[in-house]
């Protein structure tokens, strides 16, 4: 399976075990983000930090946290190369895996259309092919249309990832 593919996975299976301890399986409660942080970041931060974190990343006050807004957590680089846990991995692996394919063509932080072909043809052979595929896949990913695709921006297919596994459940 190539690289891209695992990081998905580990990213996802994490989140999904702690998400299953309480009601949704879909988001995590403040318990099941205190409980992944102490088990996967075992330097984690004291409650009253975490207690901060959760308030920042419920910010849309439904006091619970979706997957993407838990792949804020995970993002911080501190965190992935500090840690070994699978999400730690995962993500190491995803960071990594974006600035390999953003160097063959522009800015090393960034990907450009031809940097998502090559992903594309690489990393997800089943994938749909073709302009139309690459042109709707560029214009999901870059937000802010700058005619490029930054990291957080790509953390998006992450997202739509996950849901697209959750729904085959």
């Amino acid at each position: 399976m190539p690289e891209l593919q695992d990081a998905f996975g580990l990213l996802v299976d994490t989140f999904n075990e702690y998400a299953i301890l309480e009601g949704d399986n879909t988001t995590l409660t403040k318990t099941e983000l205190v409980l992944l942080l102490n088990t996967e970041f075992r330097d984690a931060k004291g409650n009253a930090e975490v207690e901060d974190l959760f308030s920042q990343l419920a910010a849309d006050r439904d006091a619970v946290v979706t997957f993407k807004e838990f792949l804020t957590i995970v993002e911080d680089v501190h965190l992935i190369y500090t840690n070994k846990s699978n999400l730690s991995q995962g993500m190491a692996l995803l960071k990594d895996n974006f600035e390999k394919y953003a160097r063959y063509e522009g800015e090393s932080d960034t990907l450009t259309r031809r940097d998502l072909c090559v992903i594309l043809y690489k990393e997800f052979p089943d994938a749909p092919r073709g302009t139309a595929a690459l042109d709707s896949l560029m214009s999901k990913l870059d937000t802010d249309d700058d005619g490029v695709v930054s990291f957080e921006e790509f953390l998006t297919v992450v997202v739509d990832f996950y849901a697209m596994v959750s729904n085959k459940e």
